[in-house]
């Protein structure tokens, strides 16, 4: 499963059951003004029936993730609460309780892990485009990953090398001991 739809599912994690409550008075919503509506009758019940399978799949996926994040330790929750919910004080102090380099093995660990179990419950890339490829703030959270994922490796790339090699030569420009 592709790492930036796990990504996506953890970021959206703590707003799928109002993304659902949402879903379903959207659907309440257009039931009631589909006399208003400009296409047949099927089409309205069609709009309306599709929101309300879509606030079905979100139950459904935050049960699933449920499930997956029951899977974890202690520490693994701990770093979840740090990264994706932020949560109160629960991660005010994960970057200083590890190196900056275990941190971010640890954290890709844990997302390949997550990845693993979703894959065992059956989402895939395909699963996911089938359910949510049209819902529109998956759509726009999975975008603004992927786009900072290539910012940040542009920026890597830009960068280059963080090592500095001093010059020779300066020394006898300035007449200064080397």
């Amino acid at each position: 499963m592709n790492h930036l739809i796990t990504k996506t599912f953890l970021y959206a994690y703590s707003d799928l059951e109002s993304l659902a409550e949402a879903a379903e008075v959207a659907a309440e919503n257009k039931a009631v003004l589909s006399f208003r509506a400009l296409c047949s009758a099927y089409d309205a019940a069609e709009t309306v029936a599709e929101e309300l399978r879509t606030a079905a799949r979100l139950i459904r996926l935050k049960e699933e993730l449920d499930a997956a994040l029951g899977c974890l330790s202690e520490e693994e929750h701990f770093l979840l609460e740090y990264k994706y919910f932020r949560r109160g004080e629960a991660g005010a102090d994960a970057r200083s309780m590890y190196p900056s380099r275990s941190y971010f093995r640890r954290q890709a660990a844990l997302q390949k892990r997550i990845a693993c179990l979703l894959a065992a419950r059956g989402w895939t890339n395909a699963r996911f485009l089938e359910e949510f490829g049209k819902y529109a703030p998956f759509v726009r959270l999975f975008r603004a990953l992927k786009m900072r994922e290539r910012a940040m490796k542009a920026g890597v790339r830009e960068r280059g090398p963080a090592l500095r090699v001093p010059r020779t030569d300066r020394g006898a420009e300035t007449g200064a001991c080397p």
